[in-house]
């Protein structure tokens, strides 16, 4: 990525990592406006508020029911669009017969890191309330009401933590090989960071079960192709 910058023409400055630790602290990101008076602060995976507009602008372009949408997880903002986005679209625009108490849409996020809880943590920072997900033991102590409120929510989204391949950006040869055939193959290309690996997950949960029958399943691409170099 730096050698893509470097190609861009960007002007690079670099930091120590003492500063690096402060890219979310809102004195250091002042003192970043104050010296950048123009510019516009992305957050390190382009994580914000803001992404989930660009999210709900990519659901309308889909023209086809789907019951199910896979996208990788690593900052969280991609797939908090996507379930604010899923739940508005069962809201508005209901399928015939649905029970509007129940989601028939389902996002599923497939952890490129290792994070069980961190990427949770990352991912509900953007949500409401009533999106949020929490776990199994703490659903069975609460009363009803919450507990349906929750359930609800499970059934709306979750991560899947077991496709991250030892951790970020690890890329063992079986997923490496994955990826070569799948370029070889498909009229678009796959990495190991991000895609190969939600790829990888559908293939595998589809050889699993894990799907209904006859799910309409839409793995959502999120780019990074400079991960397979």
């Amino acid at each position: 990525m730096i050698e893509d910058l470097i190609q861009w023409e960007t002007t690079i400055e670099y930091v120590d990592r003492k500063t690096y630790q402060r890219r979310n602290e809102c004195e250091y990101l002042n003192e970043l406006h104050t010296k950048y008076t123009d510019a516009l602060i992305i957050p390190e995976g382009g994580s914000q508020a803001r992404a989930l507009a660009g999210l709900q602008d990519m659901m309308d372009e889909i023209d086809f029911e789907f019951d199910v949408m896979v996208a990788p997880v690593a900052s969280g903002a991609t797939l908090a669009g996507i379930i604010v986005a899923l739940d508005k679209l069962d809201k508005h625009t209901p399928r015939a017969g649905q029970d509007m108490l129940t989601p028939v849409r389902e996002a599923i996020g497939i952890g490129v890191l290792k994070g069980e809880g961190y990427l949770e943590e990352l991912v509900e920072q953007f949500l409401p309330d009533s999106l949020k997900c929490e776990s199994v033991g703490e659903i069975e102590t609460k009363q009803n009401a919450s507990k349906t409120l929750t359930q609800t929510a499970q059934q709306i989204w979750h991560i899947d933590h077991n496709y991250h391949w030892g951790g970020y950006a690890k890329a063992p040869p079986e997923l490496v090989a994955f990826c070569d055939d799948f370029n070889k193959t498909m009229p678009f290309e796959i990495e190991p960071v991000y895609s190969g690996k939600a790829f990888w997950a559908v293939k595998d949960m589809l050889a699993k079960g894990k799907f209904k029958n006859g799910s309409q399943i839409v793995i959502l691409h999120t780019g990074g192709l400079q991960g397979a170099r």
